[in-house]
């Protein structure tokens, strides 16, 4: 029983490994893989070959610039601080002379604010209008 357990529990060496013909192996490699080539739907193949054609590239629609009346004005998109602005002067209903700084705000025509130490900076009428932020910086 000793000597069965000694020879099971012994390290054995590997067995040595035959070397491959690297013809042979060559060519169990080709026989494993497919010889079909992937084929295309027939809408992916109609487009590839309109992209392999030459001279089909043209479009049909001329560009912009090449138009020699634009029927339509260019597109303007605002920023997103512009949006923002344009949201407050509504939500103000301030007028364009009002934003330009012609013409006073209702609230402060014919009236100055003198700074007097502590004591607000603004009159009550705009603290309902401040934002969260400046309405806690304000106090």
């Amino acid at each position: 029983m000793r000597k069965n357990v000694r020879d099971f529990l012994t390290p054995r060496k590997p067995e040595p490994k035959q070397l491959v013909d690297p013809v042979g192996k060559k060519l169990f490699i080709s026989m494993c893989q497919r010889k079909e080539k992937q084929r295309f739907s027939e809408y992916d193949h109609s487009i590839t070959m309109s992209y392999e054609k030459k001279g089909t590239h043209r479009s049909s629609i001329p560009h912009l610039r090449k138009q020699s009346q634009q029927l339509i004005p260019p597109l303007q998109v605002l920023s997103k601080e512009n949006v923002a602005m344009a949201d407050f002067v509504v939500d103000m209903t301030l007028t364009k002379d009002q934003l330009r700084g012609r013409i006073m705000s209702r609230f402060t025509q014919g009236r100055q604010k003198t700074i007097v130490l502590k004591e607000p900076l603004m009159w009550p009428e705009f603290l309902k209008m401040l934002p969260m932020r400046m309405y806690e910086l304000h106090q």
